[in-house]
């Protein structure tokens, strides 16, 4: 049996926006946004954390946790006008990766 795991140059992507979103949640400028925007990054946080530590142990759950996270996250940034195509590089990259290395997750 041959086990696989994503190395750290594959879940690196995620953990950049890991720690951004942690930077963030310290920041003042954050209750600036909107009222519920500190609870949301701390869920957002929480949800891609947790789809790291599953992607790096090559979990398929963990892509629907992604893409979940990707598709709210994105849907946030329209609501609240700070959209810009800039936000998609990363999670791209993530998704390249992922789709890689899809066919030998459990």
């Amino acid at each position: 049996t041959e086990i696989y795991t994503l190395s750290l140059h594959d879940a690196l992507p995620i953990f950049i926006g890991a720690f951004v979103n942690m930077m963030l949640m310290f920041s003042p400028m954050i209750w600036q946004v909107a009222p519920w925007y500190p609870a949301y990054v701390c869920f957002s946080t929480t949800a891609l954390v947790a789809a790291l530590g599953g992607l790096w142990a090559l979990r398929r759950w963990a892509v629907w946790i992604y893409l979940g996270w990707f598709l709210v996250n994105q849907s946030v940034y329209l609501a609240l006008h700070l959209w810009k195509s800039v936000i998609l590089v990363l999670p791209i990259l993530t998704l390249g990766a992922i789709l890689f290395y899809y066919r030998k997750m459990k």
